[in-house]
C-alpha cells in the first residue's frame, strides 16, 4: 500500500467517524438514541456514497475478497 493509498483511507475512515459522531450528537439532541445516527451514517457513508468514489470503490471491491 502506497502512502497515497494509506491517506485515502485514513481520509475515508476520518469522515466515517467524524459524521457518526455528528448524527449521533444530532439524533441525542432530537431525543433519540445516538447509535441510531451513528448506524444512519454508516448507511449513508456505506457504498451509497464512499462506493460512488473511483478511490474508494477499490478498498470496497478489495474488502470483499
Amino acid at each position: 500500500m502506497t502512502n497515497s493509498e494509506l491517506a485515502q483511507v485514513l481520509f475515508l475512515l476520518l469522515l466515517l467517524v467524524g459524521l457518526a459522531q455528528l448524527l449521533g450528537w444530532l439524533f441525542v439532541k432530537m431525543r433519540q438514541p445516538k447509535v441510531v445516527g451513528e448506524i444512519l451514517a454508516g448507511v449513508v457513508l456505506g457504498n451509497a456514497i464512499i462506493g460512488r468514489l473511483p478511490f474508494a470503490a477499490r478498498f470496497i471491491e478489495g474488502a470483499k475478497h
